[in-house]
């Protein structure tokens, strides 16, 4: 790998700026969004959120699309390897969120991390999305073009009618949403099961990611699967009043030595005052 840090997926100082005894979430966005859809969570006080923003997308939006889903993969596998090595850090735990879209090239670039890098996530974490091996439950496929991807749009929601209406965010944005929707679709599983957890998520009223969905993804780790629902839709996600990220923290801290090290000196530091009120006579 180069010794030159070349940054093309994530933001890379968000790395130099975070404090590095926390764990580090790594967040892929879903079919026409971008990193600016996480900005909420990078105030988290318990972990270090960093997003991920493709080309074409977001502050991005001038560069060229990519439409090879194992591109993406490669790409940001090799990223993150690169970040591990240029910074020496040798205990960097992480895990990689993915919502949607995101979740299939979570599952993928976690596949290139351990077979071609050696390096092992604590988890993916995914919501969203049918589980690799199984066929997409949504009706809308790309083969129907971009009138039916609308109304695909409609029945998903998170984007306003009144935009759907608008001549010039079809023209702009829908392109955006086809070629990520092609990317996923083009997907083929191989047969991968990963040995590292699987935290799967769901909003109960998602019709393409639903609870019998989502708990399919058990079938593709040889490790913990922890599955949670939600009330809301395909975006539960930003439902403000679940603090979703929180959620998402915690389950990965579980699995983290940075909470187990904490844990200790807690309980070393308790031990510690109980000695101290023990000497003096106080219990």
């Amino acid at each position: 790998m180069s010794k030159n840090l070349k940054t093309l997926y994530i933001n890379s100082q968000a790395i130099d700026e975070a404090n590095q005894s926390k764990p580090f979430i790594f967040c892929l966005h879903y079919a026409g969004g971008n990193a600016g859809a996480f900005n909420n969570w990078l105030k988290n006080s318990k972990v270090n959120y960093i997003t991920v923003e493709l080309p074409g997308h977001g502050r991005r939006i001038s560069e060229e699309l990519i439409t090879s889903l194992d591109n993406v993969c490669q790409n940001l596998a090799n990223e993150i390897a690169e970040i591990i090595e240029a910074k020496s850090l040798k205990k960097f735990e992480f895990s990689l969120y993915g919502h949607s879209m995101g979740a299939i090239m979570a599952f993928c670039t976690a596949k290139i991390l351990m077979n071609k890098y050696k390096i092992s996530p604590k988890c993916i974490q995914i919501s969203g999305r049918h589980a690799p091996m199984d066929e997409d439950p949504s009706p809308y496929r790309t083969s129907q073009g971009v009138e039916a991807l609308v109304e695909e749009l409609r029945d998903i929601g998170h984007t306003p009618e009144e935009l759907l209406e608008v001549k010039e965010f079809r023209d702009f944005f829908i392109p955006m949403i086809y070629s990520d929707y092609k990317l996923a679709e083009d997907y083929i599983h191989d047969g991968t099961i990963l040995d590292i957890p699987i935290f799967a998520y769901c909003g109960k009223d998602d019709s393409g990611a639903d609870v019998s969905v989502m708990k399919r993804w058990e079938h593709v780790t040889s490790k913990k699967f922890s599955f949670k629902s939600y009330d809301g839709d395909h975006f539960f996600i930003f439902d403000l009043n679940k603090s979703f990220d929180n959620i998402i923290a915690s389950d990965f801290l579980e699995l983290c030595t940075h909470k187990r090290i904490d844990e200790d000196a807690d309980c070393l530091n308790q031990l510690s005052n109980a000695n101290d009120f023990y000497e003096r006579g106080e219990i």
